[in-house]
């Protein structure tokens, strides 16, 4: 039987608010191995986003290749490691040859659109023999797949990027299968194929402070299912941090983030364990350990010191946002927030004044608001409220902003 643990999402060196998740990390990477070992797992999927950022810190990279260096000494065969839009491709490629060598990971860190070979792993045990292909396709970046211009309108654009990336995907499919027919004739042995890749499918979910980051807006970008060929025994998706199955197809599946990255995230988080035996394929879920809960606390001061309170009481380890929707002053609050957590296993990492929303707040204080409370694109679209615009003017500053954010997001990838 051959057993592939699926993962992604990993956001190595991720913090909450400026606040430090070196210890969650640490615990995780330790539970993944010891998962690895428990479960006697073969081969290991980790589908993009190993780093939160293109620059990751020294910790976050001592993290990483601390435990690829240790997954030599577990009974895992190979790991293969696709990059994400947070990856920075030339970063994650640059040690692929050492790795390679030194500790059985393959690393497919780019598309070659020309070159759709070039995401097609053939595994093989010590003896030669093939057991697993895997067809490893990263996050694909629009001028990898295709030329854009800046007279497309929204809609045409995001079509046009969703018919380049399903007909990568069928070309990437094609040379797998016509691999696996080949292997199958010459070793005499029944190959199976399986398939990764970061990306959005049609109708996958998002949450609102998930930090799922869009390149394109809007869902006419995202890619169908039906992209991916069904005779693949499994198809390990990345991107979306929400554990689901796609079209409700257990063998279509997003792992999601082993550790929550935002308040919104409160399901259990787990790992995918595919098992497979001939012509038998089987899906389970290993669960995932909660190291610290992300709690969200909302309400006037009195509200805020009851569950506070209450949370101190029961010994929760937590990372916590507090949401102030009451009239009381903020150095009171503060004061008493600072009282109530003092000794406890409870770290406030934000507080988040909503009082601006509802008008009750001067103008000084107003001014003086938490702007991390907006996104880029609000804080835009609040701004061109301000003008005198006709639809049709409005509509083309927003497409304008929106390839600049494109731009930009591509070029921090590739810095």
């Amino acid at each position: 039987m051959l057993k592939i643990l699926h993962t992604s999402d990993l956001h190595l060196g991720k913090s909450l608010y400026n606040v430090s998740r070196y210890d969650e990390f640490l615990k995780l990477l330790t539970e993944l191995k010891e998962t690895i070992v428990r479960e006697q797992v073969d081969v290991l999927l980790i589908a993009g986003d190993v780093f939160d950022t293109t620059l990751p810190t020294t910790e976050a990279q001592r993290l990483y290749y601390t435990f690829l260096r240790e997954l030599q000494f577990t009974p895992l065969k190979h790991t293969v490691i696709i990059a994400g839009n947070h990856d920075s491709p030339a970063f994650l490629n640059a040690p692929r040859t050492l790795l390679e060598t030194l500790c059985h990971v393959s690393l497919v860190h780019c598309i070659d659109a020309l070159h759709p070979e070039k995401e097609v792993l053939v595994l093989k045990d010590e003896q030669g023999v093939p057991y697993l292909i895997v067809a490893a396709t990263p996050y694909i970046r629009e001028r990898e797949i295709r030329r854009f211009y800046l007279e497309e309108d929204e809609t045409a654009r995001n079509l046009a990027y969703r018919s380049a990336v399903a007909d990568h995907l069928k070309a990437v499919a094609d040379v797998a299968f016509s691999m696996q027919a080949k292997l199958e004739a010459d070793f005499k042995v029944s190959v199976p194929a399986v398939a990764m890749a970061h990306l959005f499918t049609a109708g996958g979910i998002s949450l609102e402070d998930d930090g799922v980051r869009e390149l394109f807006v809007g869902s006419l970008s995202h890619i169908d299912a039906s992209a991916f060929d069904t005779r693949y025994a499994y198809v390990a998706l990345g991107h979306l941090h929400v554990p689901q199955q796609v079209n409700r197809n257990e063998f279509i599946q997003y792992s999601g983030t082993p550790l929550p990255m935002g308040f919104s995230e409160t399901g259990d988080k787990h790992f995918v364990l595919l098992s497979l035996d001939r012509e038998e394929r089987k899906v389970s879920y290993l669960p995932i350990p909660r190291y610290k809960q992300l709690c969200q606390v909302k309400g006037d001061l009195e509200a805020i010191t009851s569950k506070l309170a209450a949370l101190r009481q029961s010994g929760t380890r937590a990372l916590v946002e507090i949401i102030v929707t009451g009239q009381d002053v903020r150095e009171a609050l503060e004061e008493r927030i600072g009282t109530l957590i003092q000794d406890s296993e409870l770290e406030v990492v934000r507080i988040k004044d909503q009082r601006v929303f509802a008008g009750t707040l001067s103008e000084e204080e107003t001014q003086s608001m938490d702007l991390s409370s907006l996104n880029e694109e609000t804080v835009f679209l609040k701004r061109l409220d301000r003008e005198e615009l006709t639809d049709e003017e409005r509509a083309s500053l927003i497409d304008t902003y929106h390839e600049l954010r494109v731009m930009m997001n591509e070029q921090e990838a590739e810095a």
